[in-house]
């Protein structure tokens, strides 16, 4: 069954909420990092709008929750786009060698 990924919890409604999409299986490692870095930016968006929601409710205690997320997320977003370049530049065996020897 996939596993699916979630944006957060809502305490006005008391359910969390806004499924981010279904995991994709991918076989290449740069497919994996293309795969995680759509993720994010998926829920980049839906956390910017379950923000300004929040907001528009004046449930404050979630967009608080939420505040700290983007900032995970933008990380995470970055590490696989330099994984990505590294693997464009240096050929994919020679960056699971580098992971090896870290």
């Amino acid at each position: 069954m996939p596993k699916s990924t979630w944006s957060g919890y809502c305490f006005s409604t008391g359910l969390r909420h806004d499924r981010v999409s279904e995991d994709k299986s991918r076989k290449t490692v740069h497919e994996q990092f293309q795969n995680d870095l759509e993720l994010e930016q998926e829920a980049l968006v839906k956390l910017t709008s379950a923000i300004a929601f929040a907001i528009e409710i004046g449930d404050y205690g979630s967009k608080d929750l939420f505040r700290t997320d983007p900032y995970r997320r933008r990380t995470s977003c970055r590490l696989a786009r330099s994984s990505m370049g590294i693997i464009n530049e240096v050929g994919v065996a020679n960056y699971l060698a580098q992971q090896i020897n870290e």
